[in-house]
């Protein structure tokens, strides 16, 4: 393995070179130089993908937006700051917003639980009626604090992180197997590949971009298609999860009560 500098690449040097960058303009600087010495195979961090998407010139028409369905159901498994800020501005904008307590996201035996499924009946309904709902699995402030049910039972970190996007992952599946019929929303890897192991889905067809790292995608479980949005917990304004409801015609609310769906998309 040979570490360059920025932008300087080496057709003469077998295996893999490794290039610093401390800036975009050393990312595009990196990339176009790749690009004239004929590399072809090329792994990066988020802006280099940025970069490389333009270097590429891709043509054709954009792509378009498909009608999707007018129910916004978002799983949310980010503990990410901006996430979270995105949330409780949804939350503060009339956004339904049911937060999973320790016990229910840490113990696997909830799931099988008679409380889990009046909980599963309750969303299903509260997202049909409303046109959104919101299941969170970050603690509320000043609640019940999953840490300290981890500690009881002795788990680790990683631990916790797989527990938690395994129990959203199930939620997910099995609001889809009672027939919810809506534009899912995925925030962090972790809930995204979660749902995708619970349906059993190895393979996601990507349609296009809705926002900055707001992806649209489909996915086929039981011979139907499923609309998903995924997004990495770092991306967007605080205002995201509104601009989509409004972009995908969810919710039931008036308008006029819901001050972050004026002016937007």
């Amino acid at each position: 393995m040979i570490q360059r500098h920025p932008g300087d690449p080496d057709n003469d040097s077998p295996g893999i070179q490794v290039f610093d960058a401390a800036s975009d303009d050393d990312l595009l600087r990196i990339g176009w130089r790749l690009g004239v010495s004929g590399v072809r195979l090329c792994a990066g961090c988020a802006g280099f993908a940025a970069v490389l998407a333009n270097l590429l010139a891709l043509s054709g028409p954009p792509p378009q937006v498909p009608a999707l369905e007018k129910i916004l159901f978002i799983a949310c498994g980010s503990v990410n700051p901006v996430t979270r800020r995105q949330l409780d501005y949804a939350e503060q904008a009339g956004f339904p917003r049911f937060r999973l307590l320790p016990e229910e996201k840490l113990l696997p035996e909830w799931l099988e639980s008679r409380d889990c499924a009046v909980k599963v009946k309750y969303w299903y309904k509260t997202a049909t009626q409303k046109g959104v709902c919101i299941l969170d699995t970050n603690d509320p402030p000043g609640g019940p604090d999953a840490k300290a049910v981890a500690a009881e039972r002795g788990l680790d970190l990683q631990q916790v992180r797989i527990r938690i996007s395994h129990t959203l992952g199930q939620l997910m599946r099995r609001l889809l197997d009672n027939g919810l019929e809506a534009t899912l929303m995925c925030t962090g890897g972790d809930t995204l590949l979660a749902l995708m192991r619970a349906v059993n889905v190895t393979e996601l067809t990507p349609v296009c971009e809705l926002d900055t790292g707001v992806v649209l995608t489909h996915f086929t479980y039981q011979r139907k298609n499923h609309y998903i949005i995924s997004k990495s917990g770092g991306f967007g304004e605080a205002d995201l999860l509104c601009r989509l409801a409004k972009l995908t015609g969810a919710g039931t609310m008036q308008k006029e009560d819901i001050s972050c769906l004026r002016n937007t998309i």
